[in-house]
């Protein structure tokens, strides 16, 4: 990363993994940025089930405002679960994007 902390992209997927929202995902960061990213592609069914048990609509789960709303859901989620596993703050994501399979 730009502060010059080496990270271990793996590692970190590995972590994020466990995370009942994600089927798979992508880590990047390089020297040029204060942070990584990932690419996240959603476990279908437990979103939908998710969605269902707080009230959407599973058909507009993925709908540009409920879109950002889950980004911040699937993103705290990470969170948690890297510093339950210890991940350090530089290795944590700080932003996501959705993609489909």
């Amino acid at each position: 990363l730009s502060q010059g902390e080496y990270v271990a992209p793996e590692k970190i997927e590995d972590v994020y993994a466990r995370s009942r929202f994600i089927s798979q995902l992508f880590v990047y960061g390089d020297s040029f940025e204060s942070f990584l990213v990932a690419i996240v592609l959603l476990n279908d069914d437990y979103v939908k089930q998710w969605g269902k048990n707080e009230g959407y609509n599973v058909d507009t789960i993925m709908s540009s405002e409920l879109n950002t709303k889950l980004k911040r859901i699937v993103l705290d989620d990470m969170i948690r679960e890297g510093k339950r596993r210890g991940l350090m703050s530089y290795e944590q994501v700080k932003a996501i994007e959705f993609i489909k399979e």
